[in-house]
């Protein structure tokens, strides 16, 4: 399992992933700079609220992308069967893999802490909670990459899938709150089987719309105390839900 997970880092390393985000991140971080100056006022809090909020959803992606296609390319390259060679269990293979990922993952929200130390942040506290929410997000997703790469043979296929769970999840507020304030549908049993349809979906799949919300750099981490301990307590639950099932489905393939 340590072999695996150090095969992942190594990897990230090859295929250059950290200068790429990094990159990435200092770039947008300039460009949010310039947009913030048009501000009348605020403009520092604008620029880090601007930063935080793009770099994140960069770093996401960045994190999925990789997941999704360096897994289809063990197969492809049958790096995969090297692995199961030897004595590796599939359990320790899945664990193995999630530690790698989730070992980048963590270099790069800390490099993206950095940044956003340099922008300057109000609150060392708001940018260190903020930071580990990004985290806890990072490893949802990646936990989400792995069961669709796992169960799909194509890496378009399993990021397309990855990012639809990834934007219901985002928007899952934005839906809850349209079924309950308005009428949808003019017929109320339609109404009420969307509502329900909805909430359910709230319940089956994880808030990601509480991680890592830029208002924290800004105003602190004060007001925003449940917010914090529920997207906790989705990472607790759902991590190994989605590891449960990519197990599951793991141990029926024939590899």
């Amino acid at each position: 399992m340590k072999a695996t997970a150090l095969f992942i880092l190594l990897t990230a390393v090859r295929d250059r992933l950290f200068p790429a985000i990094i990159a990435l991140i200092v770039l947008i971080t300039g460009i949010t700079l310039a947009l913030s100056e048009t501000a009348m006022i605020e403009e520092h809090a604008m620029h880090v609220a601007m930063s935080a909020g793009v770099t994140r959803i960069v770093l996401v992606m960045g994190v999925m992308l990789f997941v999704c296609f360096h897994i289809r390319a063990m197969f492809d390259q049958k790096e995969m069967d090297v692995i199961l060679s030897r004595p590796v269990s599939r359990t320790q293979l899945v664990l193995g893999l999630w530690l790698g990922f989730a070992a980048v993952a963590a270099m790069l929200v800390c490099a993206e802490m950095v940044v956003l130390l340099v922008v300057g942040v109000p609150s060392l506290l708001s940018l260190l909670v903020w930071s580990a929410s990004v985290g806890w997000e990072c490893l949802l997703v990646i936990a989400i990459a792995m069961f669709a790469s796992l169960s799909n043979k194509s890496a378009v296929s399993s990021v397309l899938i990855s990012l639809t769970f990834y934007t219901l999840g985002r928007l899952m507020a934005f839906f809850v709150a349209t079924a309950n304030a308005r009428r949808v549908f003019e017929t109320p049993l339609l109404h009420d089987a969307l509502r329900y349809l909805v909430e359910a979906l709230s319940v089956l799949m994880p808030r990601l719309d509480l991680f890592a919300d830029s208002a924290w750099l800004v105003y602190g981490v004060a007001p925003y105390h449940e917010h914090i301990m529920l997207a906790a307590i989705q990472t607790v639950i759902f991590i190994p839900f989605l590891l449960g099932l990519t197990l599951i489905d793991v141990h029926r393939k024939q590899f």
